[in-house]
């Protein structure tokens, strides 16, 4: 295919490991088309890749993620991704996008005929919304996102057919102080409190300075005249933004949040939220989904902060 760059080169390697750390019981796609039975999926995984020191790193909803050398490779079944790490790869030719992590080639795989099955997401009723809702979300932004013919298709279809095996640099992941941080902006991104193409230090300092303060609400003038104070931002039970809803109203939870909050420097909070802000415009610009760039998906090549598996 037109996108995979120098597969051949990666071949002819063994032993994929770390398997017995996918949870059965988890609702992965990708894992349950092997009946969620490791020894299926390993066997799956060498007969198309055959790479040594394959590991296992994490599981979402629908992929599998290992480590490998100095590169990350994912395996999904999401067509919409495909594409978006296709348009990727496209943007940055040989060289890295600012911002965003490396995508060196994608691989098209057919699953093993025994493995063609109709998927059942066995999952609880609150997990299915909250999926349907983050795919909602990334469809109205996605320049990538499947047609209706293709979305009926889908819907129609009995049986999962082809995956899509994807290679990446491997990003070191935000520690728990930069999560909580980039959760923050992610929410008020989200709800179009901050817009990234424009100058937010003024409202960043506002925010921090809150933070730190005794009030329990946040009442800065542009977010009550725009009416936040009667959205659901942090919680679908409280509005507005208070420190009930940022830090819970467990006690020894928020002693934690108000804690770790009151280590973080007014110029860190402001210097780090305004990186997560420009990664947003940048790739807004590029025609790149943001919407899914929050605190998981984020990440240091290096000393640069990236987003990775946005699409």
């Amino acid at each position: 295919m037109k996108y995979i760059k120098l597969f051949e080169k990666f071949i002819n390697e063994e032993i994929v490991y770390g398997l017995k750390k996918i949870n059965s019981n988890d609702s992965n796609i990708f894992f349950n088309l092997f009946n969620s039975d490791p020894l299926k999926l390993r066997e799956f995984i060498q007969s198309e890749l055959n790479l040594q020191n394959l590991k296992f790193i994490a599981g979402g909803s629908i992929g599998l993620a290992f480590s490998w050398k100095d590169k990350v490779l994912k395996f999904t079944t999401d067509l919409g991704e495909k594409r978006g790490v296709e348009k990727m790869i496209e943007l940055s030719g040989d060289s890295k996008l600012p911002g965003f992590a490396k995508y060196f080639w994608i691989k098209e795989v057919s699953l093993p005929e025994k493995n063609f099955k109709k998927f059942v997401f066995n999952a609880t009723a609150e997990e299915e919304l909250k999926i349907k809702k983050q795919r909602e979300l990334k469809s109205k932004t996605r320049e990538t996102t499947l047609t209706t013919d293709e979305i009926l298709k889908r819907k129609s279809s009995d049986k999962i057919r082809k995956a899509y095996i994807i290679c990446m640099e491997k990003i070191k992941v935000l520690d728990e102080r930069d999560k909580e941080i980039a959760h923050f902006i992610f929410l008020l991104t989200k709800h179009k409190y901050l817009i990234p193409e424009n100058n937010s230090i003024n409202k960043l300092k506002s925010l921090i300075d809150w933070i730190k303060s005794e009030e329990e609400e946040y009442r800065e003038e542009d977010f009550l005249n725009r009416e936040f104070d009667k959205v659901s931002i942090f919680s679908t039970f409280n509005k507005g933004i208070t420190k009930k809803s940022m830090f819970s109203d467990d006690v020894e939870t928020r002693k934690k949040y108000e804690k770790m909050w009151s280590e973080i420097s007014t110029n860190y909070f402001i210097n780090f939220s305004i990186k997560i802000l420009n990664i947003y415009e940048y790739g807004n610009k590029l025609g790149i989904p943001t919407s899914d760039i929050h605190e998981n998906n984020l990440g240091y090549r290096d000393n640069e902060l990236v987003a990775f598996d946005c699409m």
